[in-house]
């Protein structure tokens, strides 16, 4: 419980130091399965935290909507991890080619780190639901733009880049390319990815 606590009370403090909680996460020493491990466990606890804030709204709401996913809980958990796996080798690869200093191992445990500080406020939003339908919207929309914030600053930590605006910028250009590629790779698989991607 002690560690769970601690957890949330480090990702209430990424968003009010984003930068200086993403250098001190590229500073934990840990051997790479256990990062992917990490990565793998927020992917599955984001996955199962959309699927309760759907199942949560149809139960409060008199119109009910569809699930983000036709694929069923376990095709939303391959749809994210596919996405978070896709975004750290993405970070590298393009920031490497840029100059950027970022090694493979820090850009799993930031894209980690980062997915769980959206977990916690998934969290938020799935009680808010029952509470305030509005403000759980509203919960949905700050998520929105945490994740451009947090991955623009922690991209800058990682791999030593000054300009917050040029890499927001090549940010939103790598994300749409990257977004287009793995969606057609998803379709010609024949894998659902309405309402994720």
């Amino acid at each position: 419980m002690q560690l769970i606590l601690s957890l949330f009370k480090a990702a209430y403090e990424t968003l009010l130091a984003p930068r200086q909680m993403a250098h001190n996460v590229k500073d934990i020493q840990m051997p790479r399965q256990q990062r992917w491990q990490a990565l793998i466990l927020v992917a599955a606890l984001s996955a199962v935290l959309s699927y309760l804030s759907y199942y949560a709204i149809n139960l409060t709401s008199e119109n009910t909507i569809d699930l983000p996913s036709k694929s069923g809980p376990f095709g939303l958990f391959f749809l994210q991890i596919t996405t978070m796996f896709t975004l750290v080798f993405a970070i590298q690869l393009v920031g490497s080619w840029a100059g950027g200093t970022g090694t493979l191992d820090e850009t799993i445990l930031l894209v980690a780190w980062m997915q769980f500080v959206l977990v916690s406020l998934q969290i938020l939003q799935v009680i808010f639901i029952f509470i305030s339908p509005v403000i759980a919207f509203l919960i949905g929309l700050a998520g929105v733009v945490l994740v451009l914030v947090l991955l623009t600053v922690f991209i800058s930590a990682l791999h030593g880049f000054k300009s917050l605006p040029g890499v927001f910028l090549s940010m939103l250009v790598v994300l749409v390319v990257f977004a287009s590629i793995l969606g057609a790779v998803l379709k010609a698989l024949g894998i659902d990815i309405e309402g994720v991607l």
